[in-house]
């Protein structure tokens, strides 16, 4: 369906026709916070679209449930989802990754924990300013 392949994808080489919507890496990341999960069944998923060395690949992030995390900066009621990934130089598993994000309209990534070829990584939020929206997440006291 040529509708579905509006955007064009350019490098140094060639223009190749992608379809809508397709994200970078990078804009991934950020389009999967804009999904609504405030309703999600545990193992709903979604689906990305996204392009990486002239190849477009569909991806996809699932609901894992919500949960409360405790960081130096205090608890927040989080959503728990896992993108699956690439497989290659850096990831051994298709879900190696879980990621906390505020369940609030802000979706602040607040802890992601991954494991790859040589170890594991850990990123914890130390620190948050001029969000959009009221963090509503954050428990009192916490």
């Amino acid at each position: 369906n040529t509708t579905q392949f509006k955007d064009l994808k350019r490098n140094k080489t060639n223009t190749s026709s992608i379809p809508a919507y397709t994200q970078d890496l990078l804009s991934a990341i950020y389009y999967a916070r804009t999904f609504d999960v405030s309703n999600a069944k545990i193992g709903d998923s979604y689906p990305i679209t996204f392009t990486l060395d002239d190849t477009v690949f569909v991806t996809k992030i699932i609901y894992e449930g919500k949960e409360n995390i405790k960081t130096t900066i205090g608890t927040f009621e989080c959503y728990k989802i896992k993108p699956m990934v690439l497989i290659g130089n850096v990831f051994k598993d298709p879900y190696p990754m879980m990621l906390w994000v505020t369940a609030d309209e802000n979706k602040i990534p607040v802890l992601a924990q991954s494991t790859i070829l040589v170890g594991s990584v850990n990123m914890e939020l130390i620190s948050y300013k001029g969000v959009r929206n009221r963090v509503t997440s954050k428990l009192p006291g916490k």
